[in-house]
């Protein structure tokens, strides 16, 4: 046998994978670039602007600080719009919301002829037992009690 007859077919084999691998990897830059492209595009059209779009091959990784958890579930799902929503991978993160400041909570006593009228803003946890003190104090007149919780 001769040795021509084996190095021919391996040589046209090893150029041949040598091609496949290559067309391979262009085609993947390819489809992650389109991908990363598009999702980036809907991203800054939706004023997501904070968000940053990274392609891993098939998946697309958001990352960047969402100014709401509803801004953050926002990107997420435009970006499931334009590729599958399984390919699409959260890094991100939440800014922290600042504390809601309580109400100014206030009681006003109005005294009239029927009894004694209670109107304010108290909170929730409120002890109810002010107007049965406020009764026995004032010798059972009629108490009206007119708050917001």
């Amino acid at each position: 046998m001769r040795l021509s007859t084996f190095i021919v077919p391996l040589a046209a084999f090893g150029i041949a994978a040598i091609g496949a691998v290559l067309a391979a990897r262009s085609i993947v830059e390819v489809v992650e670039d389109s991908s990363v492209t598009g999702v980036r595009e809907v991203l800054i059209d939706a004023g997501h602007d904070w968000a940053r779009v990274l392609g891993d091959g098939l998946q697309i990784v958001i990352e960047g600080q969402a100014p709401t958890e509803a801004l953050r579930f926002r990107a997420m799902t435009e970006a499931g719009r334009v590729v599958d929503a399984s390919r699409v991978i959260d890094n991100m993160s939440v800014q922290a919301s600042q504390a809601v400041e309580p109400p100014d909570f206030a009681i006003e006593i109005l005294r009239n002829d029927n009894g004694i009228s209670l109107i304010g803003l108290i909170p929730a946890v409120f002890d109810r037992t002010l107007g049965s003190a406020i009764a026995s104090a004032i010798g059972g007149r009629d108490i009206v009690m007119e708050l917001k919780l």
